[in-house]
């Protein structure tokens, strides 16, 4: 059997799709990579890394910083510290890390902090469960932490003024969410 090691692989196949989205919104994203599957029903490893240049470009010039939705078909949450209630009613609290740059930009980080401060990193379903409970109210989640610890849900930072803690978010990071 003859291996055509030219055909894109399937971790460009994977990139594209998650750029797709990111720089085109979901439908879109969709609809333009099943243009380009039925242009080119085996598309090579050269043409797969045009394409991923040309979405990379696309998503630099619409100026998108958060995505629909992440790689892997995660749910977009924002980089911020978070509460969130546990179906045994406990409040759990969480930090998700979404780095711009370096080897990591793009990709999304969860870890739960306990109240020692200490973060175990989530992987796999969990990560993406503790993503989709706080993807349903972020604003609300992210709030709650600061009610909870005390330090503002964006930035981490202690919150001192009154009405800073009644907000649960500092003025400042109030300004950018």
């Amino acid at each position: 059997m003859e291996h055509d090691e030219q055909v894109m692989s399937p971790n460009q196949a994977r990139l594209l799709r998650a750029l797709a989205v990111e720089a085109m919104g979901e439908q879109a994203g969709a609809a333009h990579l099943e243009e380009l599957r039925e242009q080119y029903p085996r598309p090579t490893r050269e043409q797969a890394s045009a394409w991923i240049t040309e979405l990379k470009e696309r998503k630099s010039a619409s100026g998108i910083t958060s995505p629909p939705k992440g790689r892997g078909g995660l749910p977009s949450v924002a980089a911020g510290r978070y509460a969130v209630s546990g179906s045994d009613g406990s409040t759990y609290l969480y930090k998700v890390d979404r780095p711009e740059q370096g080897r990591f930009a793009g990709y999304t980080f969860v870890s739960w902090v306990r109240e020692s401060g200490y973060e175990s990193p989530l992987r796999g379903g969990r990560m993406e469960r503790v993503l989709e409970q706080i993807a349903r109210d972020p604003m609300g989640a992210l709030v709650a932490y600061g009610h909870r610890t005390g330090t503002c849900g964006v930035c981490g930072r202690r919150l001192s003024d009154p009405e800073s803690v009644e907000a649960g978010i500092g003025p400042v990071c109030a300004s950018k969410v």
